[in-house]
């Protein structure tokens, strides 16, 4: 335990190995370690006593103590009290509506994708999926631009130590974006314990595990076993059958095994994914140290390079597609962010300068013919008439990823 203490609070007596280097940078104290400790060997976590005339299931927790679930409860009856995106009602009869999309200005039986109406609302079951990718988009380009602003901060002789240090291993780290799972001991909360306590406790978590900076997203569930078995002989079945598999989630949101309500097929489970930079403390002493595990679902780093795909007409980026993914299943709560900033990333340090920008452009073409791909007005569902401009020229389609620029302070 001391050892991990030592990792983490930046204690060094002798020469520090690669790995802990990011000690100097870290935040975290001894007390806030002791405290974990301490929350560990206490009652609060091993559960209330429900039937004390003092206990309320509405009644805010301590802020001393982990409103913790009893080790006799089956975990796996207890359902989240957050929505998922797209549980809400509709907005109006015109979403999902399609009248406009893009098709193959020679032969629209080639390649066609349709634009359908959106309302821009993630509590929307026709138009939530939408949402999530403007907002993964948003997230994406300035998780993007921070890691491109580092690249381009100098550490000058003037800098103070511990912010030289943090730049430094903020460049190391800059190329290679991990993305980490954080779960806390199963039953360590309960379903009433305030949004804002978990959010809290999520982060200080995070930046005890050694990443800088980044993303987090809250899942307030997981997927039932007997429910993930069923959804891996689906995807078998779909598969066998020539068609294309799904994500387990979007299986989920489509009601694949009838259901009726996405609640049923996931239970309470709060964990966070990170999407962030930095030198992960070793595994071990970090459950020691706060009784929290993590998992590193890229050890390899997330690749950086976004890559044109040819048969879809649409760009390839690893970031926007993992964000796009976590937020499927993302605890939806109305007035509330979906993510969240942490560490070098959160406003103080990174803020956005200039004009919106085209960072990556390219002419949508047919994949079957080569011919341009053009604008179309629909019709049930499928290419009517190309539209046309005020001259009577057909309108080419093009895929664009705009941004802006970033600048860091640290």
């Amino acid at each position: 335990m001391a050892d991990a203490k030592g990792l983490v609070t930046g204690q060094k007596s002798r020469v520090p190995q690669p790995g802990e280097e990011l000690a100097i940078c870290f935040r975290v104290t001894v007390e806030a370690l002791r405290e974990y400790d301490d929350v560990l060997a206490s009652s609060a976590y091993k559960g209330h006593d429900t039937s004390s005339p003092d206990f309320s299931p509405n009644q805010d927790p301590d802020p001393a103590q982990y409103p913790a679930i009893g080790l006799s409860v089956n975990l796996e009856t207890l359902q989240s009290p957050y929505d998922f995106p797209g549980m809400g009602t509709t907005t109006n009869d015109y979403c999902g509506t399609i009248m406009r999309g893009a098709a193959c200005s020679q032969d629209p039986t080639h390649w066609s994708r349709a634009h359908p109406v959106n309302c821009n609302r993630l509590s929307c079951p026709v138009c939530w999926s939408g949402k999530v990718r403007k907002t993964a988009r948003q997230v994406t380009d300035r998780f993007r631009g921070f890691l491109e602003a580092l690249e381009n901060l100098p550490v000058t002789l003037d800098m103070e130590p511990e912010r030289a240090e943090a730049l430094k291993l903020l460049k190391r780290r800059a190329g290679r974006p991990l993305h980490v799972m954080y779960s806390m001991p199963p039953g360590t909360y309960s379903p009433d314990t305030p949004l804002d306590r978990l959010w809290k406790d999520g982060i200080e978590a995070i930046k005890a595990s050694g990443l800088l900076a980044g993303y987090i997203v809250f899942h307030p569930a997981r997927l039932r076993e007997e429910v993930k078995k069923a959804l891996r002989q689906l995807n078998h079945s779909l598969k066998a059958s020539g068609e294309a598999t799904k994500p387990f989630w979007e299986h989920v949101h489509d009601d694949a095994l009838g259901l009726g309500d996405m609640h049923q097929y996931a239970y309470w489970s709060p964990h966070f994914h990170a999407v962030g930079v930095g030198y992960l403390v070793n595994a071990k002493d970090y459950n020691q140290a706060t009784g929290w595990i993590y998992k590193n679902k890229r050890p390899g780093g997330i690749p950086l390079s976004v890559r044109w795909n040819e048969k879809e007409n649409r760009f390839n980026d690893d970031i926007y597609t993992l964000f796009s993914y976590l937020m499927t299943h993302a605890a939806y709560v109305q007035g509330k962010r979906a993510t969240r900033t942490f560490g070098y990333l959160n406003p103080k340090h990174v803020k956005r300068v200039g004009d919106q920008f085209v960072k990556h452009y390219h002419a949508a073409v047919c994949p079957v013919c080569g011919s341009p791909v053009v604008r179309y007005w629909f019709k049930d569902d499928e290419p009517d008439e190309p539209e046309v401009d005020i001259e009577g020229e057909l309108r080419p389609v093009a895929c664009r990823i705009c941004g802006y620029n970033y600048k860091v302070r640290l």
